[in-house]
């Protein structure tokens, strides 16, 4: 895939000092669109020269990858180095585009260099609690939904997968839209449900928990978060416990996904990520989709789009039905997991409270036992 970015003005400025005080090798073009070679495969048309950028950075995650740009008239390559960019210029008729060629690390990468946690606490946590699929709003879902049926008689685990495939199926997809109105089971099923509308993965998230606790199963929804905390891409699954395997497993009702080890035993969130860290076989269900529009690729899924968002996560403390409608007086509370060093700048509680009345908690920690 390649990446564009558009840098601050600092750094704008520093491109232009270097870029003055240097010779630079020279591509001529006749248009500006250059076919870019790597490795051994071309990719037409895919570089725009952007002459307002200073430099235009090309970023590669592998050393010692060659690049190749390629013009109509003229070819240029450059190796990755770790350390040390690649600058040349290209020049098309009166405008020169000053172009870099720059090692970044991949999300994969980013994720193995912060895959320690730690075990010292700060503070004490609170207690997760699960709402008893015997009370009233839950064993109502159970029975409109006739939720029994659906999850049918095979241990904990074919019934947890019945019941992801059921969700996966009832709403699509749609990550463009926020939730609106009332965040419980029934009141997605309802308005979206059977193609009335769509949901975005936290949507889907919150169904799927519900249901899950609906059927006496501990759940929780979990937000999978970068370690940019300013990047708003996030991903939202579940995890469930087991008592066959007698641990917790991942559940994503997005891509009605599961992750398995080479036995095809179902993986915790925790067991993923560290198969990912350690380059471990990872298998992904083969019915693994995005609203059908064809099979969930298992290297792109986990090795580049949740590698990037498996760097923290939040999870909410209590896990109920309708736990986070919005309500006047109402306190949610969230417990955050960070990677050993990282976020030790922020308390280990935070409080904020909501012109509407709502109060949030945050507690963090380091260690993934607690």
């Amino acid at each position: 895939m390649l990446l564009r970015y558009t840098f601050a003005c600092c750094c704008l400025l520093i491109g232009m000092t270097t870029f003055a005080q240097v010779q630079l090798p020279v591509l001529y073009a006749s248009d500006s669109l250059l076919d870019v070679r790597v490795g051994e495969k071309l990719h037409l048309g895919a570089w725009t020269l952007m002459p307002e950028l200073r430099p235009d950075p090309y970023t590669s995650h592998e050393v010692g990858q060659t690049i190749t740009f390629i013009s109509k008239i003229d070819s240029i390559s450059c190796v990755v180095s770790k350390n040390d960019p690649c600058d040349f210029v290209v020049v098309q008729g009166q405008d020169s585009a000053f172009t870099q060629v720059r090692y970044e690390p991949s999300k994969l990468d980013i994720l193995k260099a912060h895959a320690d946690y730690e075990k010292v606490q700060r503070g004490q946590l609170p207690v997760f609690t699960y709402q008893s699929a015997d009370s009233q709003p839950l064993r109502e879902l159970r029975e409109k939904y006739r939720l029994d049926s659906i999850a049918g008689r095979g241990n904990d685990i074919s019934q947890m997968l019945n019941l992801l495939r059921w969700v996966h199926n009832s709403i699509e997809h749609n990550g463009n839209v926020g939730i609106k109105g009332k965040r419980n089971a029934d009141a997605f099923l309802s308005s979206c449900g059977g193609g009335k509308g769509t949901l975005n993965c936290r949507g889907l998230g919150i169904l799927l928990n519900e249901v899950y606790l609906a059927m006496g199963f501990p759940s929780h929804f979990v937000t999978c978060l970068p370690q940019d905390t300013s990047d708003v891409d996030c991903h939202v699954i579940n995890t469930a416990y087991s008592q066959v395997l007698n641990k917790w497993v991942w559940l994503d009702p997005t891509q009605n996904a599961s992750a398995m080890d080479e036995q095809g035993q179902l993986l915790s969130i925790s067991e993923v990520r560290e198969r990912l860290v350690n380059d471990s076989p990872l298998i992904l269900n083969p019915d693994a989709n995005l609203n059908y529009r064809g099979t969930t690729d298992k290297a792109w899924y986990l090795e580049y789009y949740m590698a990037k968002i498996l760097y923290r996560f939040s999870i909410p403390l209590h896990s109920t039905y309708d736990y986070e409608t919005k309500g006047k007086g109402k306190q949610i509370t969230y417990v955050e997991l960070w990677p050993a060093g990282e976020g030790k700048h922020l308390p280990a509680v935070s409080e904020k409270a909501r012109k509407d009345g709502i109060k949030y908690d945050t507690h963090r920690t380091h260690n993934p036992l607690h």
